[in-house]
């Protein structure tokens, strides 16, 4: 066996061959160069020897135990025999005879030789030690003992190499500085330099190298203002995201960010839904609450886009220093995050959300728009949407194989200790704990982050964040603007669910409107409320409404004022449409029209016809229909004054389809509404199918909007 000792930069390296192993030629290179001290014992052959000393003489070493060769540098070397300090201690030397009184001293070299009991320390603890135990006892007591215990607490502790395990999570109150209560800010640090600021700790970094841990920071102001959180089942990924949100709580207002999550995975995000700062939380039980959590966010997107535009801002630093200063009263929004919780099940369950939230990376950055999203692993987010989230962190892998960062690191990040990962830099990090106080054992983190929720709340006194507007159930119709005050865009029918708005229906540009639904799905009730609207917006000299209506569901709804012909059977429907079809012949373009009539529409006087026919597929037989007639001149309705708006049950729509009246109409560009219906069959109007919705809510289909869910305005039954 042989040791090496030498100093490598600020360290001290240490060599140690056993007696079981081997040296063999070239192993030390490259470390040789660093080693000063070269200790040899007996070896297994000359080779060995030549190899660590330089000489064959170790290997001719007598077979005794601590027999030896020192050598340093290039001088010649030195027998030794070390000295054995794993045998029993004997205690020993000269006695002090009976009223000697000892030699008093301040100071002794230290030395194995039993100090006289007189200097022993009054230590009740280390008396044994002086007094020496009985010799070959159970408690005998070796060399090496003695003189550890007697070096105990002499001089400065050694630096300790290696820091204890990174086991323990540590709170958001240890890593930030003092908290106190600021009637301006809430419940927030007292450190100017960290309120306000896009950076927020969310653990602690294991830096062995540097022999410290540090305060992981995560910046949210430059490129990597998105986030991705990749970890397997239990590895922490929704206690990251909600330290992620209570670590902005304590270090910005709700006035300067504000939160919107959609939860899919444990549910945990819904214990801080009550912070200030958190517009809403929505669970994938609750589909109409996700679709407009993502419709809120991405409407804040757009409306600040335009506002940057109108109001010269170049950035988005410039929008936050004039929103502090108070020069923007009327923003209610400062930096928004949208939080995606199990993007796994997102994409799976809501597709068409997908590309919302895509382009909300995309353009969202430079408008303070920030998307953090957790997933199982880097391959369940599109390669478009991934490379958006710059800012990155993997907890421990379900397979480490799929790591991004280091495939060494990530096989040692332990299993069984939810918040473990690693950082881009190839770091072990702990996640911090989403509360002020520390976890006691036996208790619930949950109740620590209620504790949490409940100082935060309390300290604030200022408006919260905005929340998710939702898509009422029921919009009556005094609520949607007047048919006379909507004469540019058309008659409001309802609300959208994006935007809250009101959506409109322009028959001069769109003379076809078509209504699918199932029984109490609202067909009657959107032909009652657009009669209604006609009625506002169209004085008796200018419309007049045609009613095809079989089961008489719109009888008297009609004012008399407005309404030209009731038709109740075939019959009379039948005649009415041979006169209707007379009349859009009559009003056809003459040879000699002008195109400023052409423009204008002038070439025909008398009011505009609404053909509203109710109850469809008993109008469209096999014993005929009567809006055949009109077929031939359906591309001219626009042109001629003449509308329709047609209602029909989705059962058997998509086979109605094919039928010429209702085929010409789709083939002229109808615009409708899809409401509740069997989804089985299949595509009815553009590529919507229908679904169990709510009464009157449905998917306004219509070339110009794509198809945005509606809920249609209310007009009650008056007769």
């Amino acid at each position: 066996m042989f040791i090496q000792i030498g100093r490598i930069g600020r360290s001290l390296g240490v060599h140690l061959l056993l007696a079981s192993q081997r040296l063999e030629e070239g192993k030390l290179r490259g470390l040789d160069t660093y080693l000063s001290y070269r200790i040899g014992l007996r070896t297994f052959s000359a080779a060995e020897s030549r190899a660590a000393l330089g000489v064959p003489d170790a290997y001719h070493l007598p077979s005794v135990p601590g027999s030896g060769y020192l050598k340093f540098g290039t001088d010649e070397m030195v027998r030794f025999k070390a000295a054995y300090v794993s045998g029993s201690y004997r205690s020993g030397g000269p006695a002090i005879a009976e009223g000697q009184a000892p030699i008093e001293r301040r100071s002794a070299v230290f030395t194995a030789t039993p100090v006289p009991a007189t200097y022993a320390p009054h230590d009740p603890r280390t008396q044994a030690a002086y007094q020496g135990p009985a010799e070959g006892g159970a408690l005998t007591q070796t060399v090496l003992d003695v003189i550890v215990r007697r070096l105990e607490g002499q001089g400065p502790p050694a630096h300790e190499v290696w820091l204890p395990p990174l086991d323990r999570s540590a709170t958001l109150a240890q890593l930030l500085p003092p908290l106190t209560t600021n009637p301006a800010r809430g419940h927030t640090t007292t450190d100017p330099l960290v309120t306000g600021q896009l950076a927020v700790p969310l653990g602690l970094i294991d830096k062995p190298f540097e022999q410290r841990r540090a305060v992981l920071w995560q910046d949210f102001s430059g490129a990597s203002g998105h986030m991705l959180i990749v970890g397997g089942p239990q590895s922490g990924k929704s206690t990251l995201l909600r330290t992620l949100i209570s670590s902005f709580a304590l270090t910005h207002s709700p006035h300067e960010v504000q939160f919107y999550g959609l939860d899919f995975g444990g549910g945990g995000m819904a214990a801080l839904a009550d912070l200030p700062h958190v517009g809403g939380i929505a669970s994938r039980l609750d589909p109409e609450r996700v679709r407009r959590t993502v419709a809120e966010v991405a409407g804040i997107l757009n409306r600040r886009e335009e506002f940057f535009r109108s109001n010269n801002i170049d950035s988005m630093a410039t929008y936050r220093r004039k929103r502090a200063a108070g020069e923007l009263p009327g923003e209610p929004w400062g930096d928004v995050f949208l939080l995606i919780d199990g993007w796994g099940a997102f994409k799976n369950d809501y597709e068409l959300l997908e590309e919302v939230v895509g382009d909300l990376a995309a353009r969202g950055l430079g408008y303070g728009i920030h998307v953090v999203a957790t997933a199982s692993r880097h391959m369940e987010i599109r390669a478009a949407i991934k490379d958006q989230l710059l800012g990155r962190l993997e907890l421990r892998l379900g397979d480490t194989m799929d790591s991004e960062f280091n495939r060494k690191v990530a096989a040692n990040v332990p299993v069984g200790m939810p918040g473990r990962g690693q950082t881009p830099e190839h770091l072990h990090f702990m996640t911090a704990l989403p509360c002020i106080d520390q976890v006691e054992a036996g208790e619930d983190l949950a109740e620590a982050t209620a504790r949490f929720v409940q100082t935060v709340r309390g300290a604030w006194n200022g408006p919260a964040a905005p929340t998710v507007r939702l898509l009422p159930r029921k919009v009556p119709a005094d609520h949607l603007p007047k048919g006379s005050e909507s004469t540019d865009q058309g008659l409001a029918i309802g609300l959208d669910e994006t935007n809250l708005a009101p959506v409109y229906v322009n028959f001069d540009t769109d003379p076809f409107f078509l209504v699918f639904g199932e029984s109490e799905s609202g067909k009657t009730a959107l032909l009652r409320h657009l009669v209604h609207k006609i009625s506002e917006r169209y004085t008796p000299d200018e419309a007049k409404i045609v009613v095809g209506d079989y089961r008489r569901s719109l009888l008297e709804v009609v004012p008399p004022t407005h309404l030209l012909e009731y038709a109740p059977t075939a019959s009379s429907l039948q005649m009415h449409m041979n006169a209707l079809a007379q009349l859009m012949a009559r009003r056809q373009p003459p040879d000699d029209v002008t195109p400023q009539q052409l423009r204008d529409r002038s070439w025909w006087t008398g009011a505009q016809l609404f053909v509203v026919v109710d109850d469809y597929e008993l109008v469209s037989t096999q014993a005929g229909n009567p809006l055949s007639a009109l077929v031939d001149h359906l591309p001219f309705a626009r042109d001629t004054g003449i509308r329709f708006v047609i209602a029909r049950s989705t059962a058997g729509a998509s086979r109605s389809m094919y039928e010429p009246f209702m085929q010409r109409i789709k083939e002229l560009g109808a615009q409708g509404v899809v409401l509740s219906g069997d989804p089985n069959e299949g595509d009815i109007l553009g590529n919507v199918r229908a679904k169990p919705m709510p009464q009157g809510r449905g998917h306004f289909v219509s070339r110009k909007r794509g198809a945005p869910l509606v809920q249609l305005g209310w007009t009650p039954d008056l007769r």
